[in-house]
């Protein structure tokens, strides 16, 4: 959940590119820790709009989408916490 501060950037390569870590990936949230685009791996048009989105979560998710963060990585709380039968 705290990938997105700019203390923590560095850590998107290297769990991006481990399949076994990306498998147990799941969304969370640090609000309200405000999520920050990294201005070098976004195009910079891309870094701006976000960084003026001021709907935190939502900035969040458009960041973590831009990196390509599967369908599960969405979901798999539910599972985690087993709400997906619900």
């Amino acid at each position: 959940s705290a990938l997105n501060l700019p203390t923590r950037w560095y850590a998107y390569s290297t769990i991006l590119n481990d399949p076994k870590v990306r498998q147990k990936l799941l969304h969370g949230s640090d609000w309200p820790i405000l999520p920050v685009p990294h201005p070098l791996e976004l195009p910079l048009r891309k870094a701006v709009e976000l960084s003026m989105n001021g709907h935190w979560l939502q900035r969040d998710i458009e960041i973590k989408r831009h990196f390509d963060f599967d369908d599960a990585y969405w979901h798999r709380a539910a599972k985690v916490l087993r709400l997906d039968g619900i």
